[in-house]
């Protein structure tokens, strides 16, 4: 007879795959086969993908007085190009020079910008489910 995976054993491989961590590695930690554990990645493939949503604000949070102070010096520099800028007379070359770094920054900001998103399973119209037999899954962005 099969052994049971504990609910223990399925959240740990839960945070695992969220990790990265290799099914080869969860298996032999966990003590589930690979098998088994393919089926969970399927069974569980929103749980893990917030899992990993969570981690990567996790780092994020971690990181986030970097990447403030990264922000506001890029937001520092920007204004006083925009001031040196509005003082100039747009026909000098070294104008054009201010106008690059000006977009170069707002292009640096721009990329700075991190979207987290989250999914979770939500159930069709009913006249739909019964010929569907399925679920959707929708993003959402915490506020």
């Amino acid at each position: 007879m099969p052994k049971v995976a504990s609910w223990e054993q399925k959240e740990r491989f839960i945070e695992l795959r969220a990790k990265g961590t290799p099914f080869e590695a969860i298996a032999n930690e966990i003590g589930i086969s690979k098998p088994t554990l393919l089926e969970w990645a399927k069974e569980f493939k929103i749980e893990i993908a917030n899992s990993k949503a969570f981690e990567i604000e996790a780092l994020q949070e971690r990181f986030f007085m970097s990447w403030k102070k990264r922000t506001e010096l890029l937001n520092n520099q920007l204004e006083q190009i925009n001031q040196e800028l509005e003082k100039r007379d747009l026909s000098e070359v070294a104008t054009e020079k201010l106008v690059d770094m000006q977009l170069k920054l707002l292009e640096k900001l721009k990329q700075e910008q991190i979207d987290i998103m989250f999914k979770q399973e939500q159930e069709r119209d009913e006249i739909f489910n019964e010929m569907l037999l399925g679920k959707e899954v929708t993003m959402w962005k915490p506020e």
